[in-house]
């Protein structure tokens, strides 16, 4: 059912139709789309109102754009599914005047060294983390640290540069694949590189969205990983009643995290490990889960993907028939008894490396039910 009076609103970047699909198509009942995209895709003209081509990498060039947009399309926020695309998109809601979070507070997301410095001195827990910038310091970082480490290039996401390495001998060839690992609108630094204290424990994933400061957890998708050394996603476990909702240790984490970067509104991605010592975070992002963990969340509650908060106004909600609430509800406002609530699990079809920016894979995937 389509909702009276969509609120416009303006999404950055379009991907890949088997990994954006559905989050257009839950978009779309809500809210009216006008897409700014760096080509003319033809899949996501099934969702919006008109497409305008720009340079989305550029934060000026999209500005520019988005002011030209909504000049005859009053869009009342803004938003993007791409980590490539999260900090000119948050330059765009700060000059166009629409809700979202300081640029320099999302670039600080996407940094993930200066992520961690800010959250030690906020007193987050976190495992020890070096920066360098040859494989000397790599060596030097991990005998600091003690084997094994995680080596990790500073900018990436979607696991893409990260290694374990066990021993001195496996330091160097680390170090050469994280700083040489680069997508599209990474950001490069001078020390480029980060070496890990490794922890041990089960991985999560928490989606959430964050309102005025409030941060609700709505996914929590449990990590499955392969292909040692590397750290790359095989699957992923949704639970609509996973016990780790009520966990204080976790959600207090979890919020000492937001309110230690500085996030306001929005949606957001953080990852922990469960550790024998408490909950550790891995790393926190300005945006939505990749792969299909959103989709996951909808299957697992019949609840709609977590949205940026950013692009909803006061008086706009998302919905389904079973399930009513803002970015800040309380946990009880999620269904009592949807049609699909349970335990879903997403894996790949087959082995693959996926591009986090564009949705990009070289095969495909499925996500059984069981």
């Amino acid at each position: 059912m389509t909702a009276p009076n969509r609120p416009p609103l303006l999404l950055v970047g379009s991907g890949n139709r088997h990994y954006r699909a559905y989050l257009f198509a839950a978009l779309r009942p809500h809210f009216r789309l006008w897409l700014i995209d760096s080509a003319d895709s033809t899949w996501p003209h099934d969702y919006v109102e008109g497409v305008t081509v720009a340079d989305t990498l550029d934060a000026d060039a999209l500005i520019a754009v988005a002011r030209q947009v909504t000049a005859s399309f009053p869009a009342r926020g803004v938003l993007t599914f791409d980590e490539s695309l999260v900090y000119p998109v948050a330059r765009v809601a700060e000059e166009l005047g629409l809700p979202g979070n300081p640029p320099e507070t999302v670039q600080t997301c996407r940094d993930k060294a200066r992520s961690r410095a800010v959250l030690d001195a906020a007193g987050v827990p976190q495992p020890i983390s070096r920066t360098v910038a040859s494989a000397e310091e790599a060596v030097a970082a991990a005998e600091q640290i003690g084997y094994p480490v995680v080596v990790k290039a500073r900018g990436l996401a979607g696991s893409l540069g990260v290694l374990r390495v066990d021993d001195p001998t496996a330091v160097s060839d680390a170090y050469a694949t994280a700083s040489g690992a680069v997508r599209p609108g990474i950001p490069r630094y001078e020390e480029d590189v980060l070496v890990e204290e490794f922890l041990t424990g089960p991985e999560i994933s928490i989606d959430a969205v964050i309102s005025q400061g409030v941060c609700t957890p709505l996914v929590i998708a449990r990590k499955r990983t392969g292909f040692a050394p590397f750290f790359e996603e095989t699957g992923h476990t949704v639970d609509a009643d996973d016990p780790l909702f009520d966990d204080a240790a976790l959600l207090g984490q979890l919020d000492l995290v937001h309110k230690g970067i500085g996030l306001t509104e929005g949606a957001t991605h953080t990852e922990f490990k469960l550790t024998s010592r408490g909950p550790r975070l891995v790393e926190i992002n300005a945006r939505i889960g990749g792969d299909f963990i959103p989709r996951l969340g909808m299957l697992s509650s019949d609840a709609p993907p977590p949205s940026d908060s950013s692009i909803r106004p006061p008086a706009a909600r998302w919905s389904t028939p079973s399930y009513t609430t803002t970015g800040s509800a309380p946990r009880s406002a999620k269904p009592s008894a949807p049609s699909l609530r349970g335990r879903i699990s997403g894996c790949p079809h087959t082995p693959t490396r996926r591009d986090p920016d564009t949705g990009t894979s070289s095969r495909s995937a499925r996500m059984p039910v069981r």
